[in-house]
């Protein structure tokens, strides 16, 4: 879901719900410049357990989904790369 353009930079909002114990957690993301984007999602050993994201976008708002099917209770790093960026995000899941 695009929903209009932003100043350069990226940033990422906190999942919602968090902690998540309904099967699914709501990402809202932006980019104030097109370019590739990438959001994963990690254990806390760092293995890579989700891609949310792995694809050029032009700048904007958009939203990801977290689905939990076969993701076991515990906390995870939800980590957003692009423009030369990184931020992080953690996600508690029940």
């Amino acid at each position: 879901v695009h929903t209009g353009s932003l100043p350069e930079g990226i940033s990422l909002s906190p999942a919602y719900p968090n902690p998540v114990s309904d099967g699914m957690a709501t990402l809202r993301y932006s980019t104030g410049s097109s370019g590739h984007v990438s959001i994963k999602v990690y254990n806390t050993l760092g293995e890579e357990v989700a891609a949310l994201v792995d694809n050029f976008v032009e700048s904007g708002s958009y939203t990801a989904e977290f689905i939990l099917t076969d993701i076991p209770g515990g906390m995870y790093v939800v980590w957003m790369k692009g423009g030369g960026m990184v931020v992080e995000r953690k996600v508690l899941v029940r």
